[in-house]
C-alpha cells in the first residue's frame, strides 16, 4: 500500500522490510508482501533473538519468522494498547520517536516511554523472556528506574576482562540529558564539555541500602577436579542462582601457563547451564564472577561442572 518503510532487518539470508502495518521480504529475486497487520513503529523496535524477530506495531507485539507471526503482547495489552506514537518533526514526519527496543541474553526489552493507563506511569519498559514463552505470563513490567531514555544499543561483542580478545554481550542506553549507561553495570558517561566516566564495570566490597548500584566480584582458585594429573576439556557449568544476575569469566592453566579471563556467560536462573567454548581446555580452571544490583542482594548458591572430559596426552 501507500505506507512508508519504517524498518528493515536481515534474517536467514532475507531482507525483511517493515511498514507500519505490513511486512515484506526480498531475497534478491522477488519482493513479496508476507503479512498484513504485523509491522513496526520504527527500525528500533525490531530485534532478532535466536533466529526469531520481535516487533511492536499498532496491532500489538509479535514474534515472527517473517512468514508467520505469534501475538505475544496480550498479557501486557493494558500497557501498549493506548500507546500514542510521537512522530519526528522532519519534512515527512514518519519516524516514531517514543518507543524502541533492546535485548539482553534471551530477553526482548521494549521501551514505551510514558503512559496514562492503566495508571499514569513514566518510563515504562516491557521485558519478554523468550525462553519462558510457554509459561502463563513471560512478561515483566518496569517503570521509574530511569528518566527519559532515548535509545538502546545492543552489542553482541563488547570488550570485557583482561584481554582485548575477551568480549561480552552488552546493552547500552542513553537518556535525554546526554548520559550514556551500560546496563547491568554501574557505569555511565556524562555529557560534560569533557565527558567523564562515572563508576565502573565492577566495584568490590561495597554495600548500600539505597538505589545506588552496588557491585561485587570474586575470583576463585584454579580447580583440578581432584585429578591434577589429567588434561581436561571443560564442556558445561551448571550455575545455581537464587537471586540476581551473575556474570562468569573463566581462565585455564594449560601447557602455555594461565590464560587471560574470557567471557563464559550470564546466569540468572535457579538452574542455568553455561556452555564452555571449544578452546576451554587445560589442567585446571578458575573463575571470575561478578554482579551488580540496586535493591535486592544477589545470591549465588554455587556451580557444578558437567560432562568434563579427560584428554589423552602423549
Amino acid at each position: 500500500g501507500g505506507e512508508v518503510i519504517t524498518g528493515m532487518r536481515v534474517s536467514n539470508d532475507t531482507l525483511w522490510i517493515f511498514k507500519l502495518n505490513s511486512l515484506f521480504s526480498y531475497d534478491q529475486i522477488e519482493l513479496k508482501q508476507r503479512q498484513r497487520g504485523v509491522g513496526a513503529y520504527n527500525n528500533k523496535v525490531v530485534q532478532e533473538i535466536n533466529g526469531v524477530m520481535y516487533t511492536f506495531c499498532p496491532s500489538g507485539i509479535f514474534a515472527t519468522s517473517g512468514s508467520e507471526s505469534v501475538d505475544i503482547g496480550e498479557p501486557v495489552r493494558e500497557f501498549w494498547e493506548n500507546f500514542t506514537p510521537v512522530f519526528d518533526t522532519g519534512p515527512l514526519g514518519r519516524v516514531v520517536t517514543n518507543t524502541f527496543s533492546g535485548r539482553t541474553k534471551d530477553k526482548y526489552i521494549l521501551y514505551i516511554q510514558d503512559i496514562t493507563t492503566p495508571t499514569s506511569t513514566n518510563d515504562v519498559v516491557l521485558v519478554y523472556d523468550t525462553k519462558a514463552k510457554n509459561k502463563k505470563n513471560p512478561w515483566t513490567v518496569w517503570d521509574g528506574g530511569f528518566t527519559d531514555f532515548q535509545h538502546f544499543n545492543y552489542f553482541e561483542r563488547y570488550p570485557y576482562g583482561d584481554s582485548r580478545f575477551s568480549t561480552v554481550p552488552s546493552l547500552f542506553a542513553g537518556d535525554a540529558s546526554g548520559k550514556f549507561y551500560k546496563l547491568h553495570s554501574n557505569f555511565y558517561r556524562s555529557n560534560a564539555a569533557t565527558p567523564i566516566n562515572h563508576g565502573g564495570d565492577v566495584f568490590t566490597d561495597l554495600s548500600a541500602d539505597t538505589l545506588t548500584p552496588v557491585s561485587a566480584t570474586m575470583e576463585t582458585g584454579l580447580y583440578d577436579l581432584t585429578r591434577p594429573d589429567l588434561y581436561k576439556t571443560f564442556h558445561k557449568l551448571r550455575v545455581l542462582v537464587e537471586r540476581g544476575q551473575w556474570n562468569f569469566e573463566y581462565r585455564v592453566l594449560n601447557d602455555n601457563g594461565i590464560t587471560d579471563y574470557k567471557h563464559l556467560g550470564t546466569a540468572d536462573e535457579r538452574n542455568d547451564i553455561l556452555t564452555f567454548p571449544s578452546e576451554a581446555k587445560g589442567w585446571r580452571i578458575g573463575f571470575r564472577i561478578s554482579t551488580v544490583a540496586t535493591v535486592n542482594t544477589p545470591i549465588l548458591n554455587g556451580f557444578i561442572f558437567k560432562n568434563t572430559q579427560a584428554d589423552a596426552r602423549p
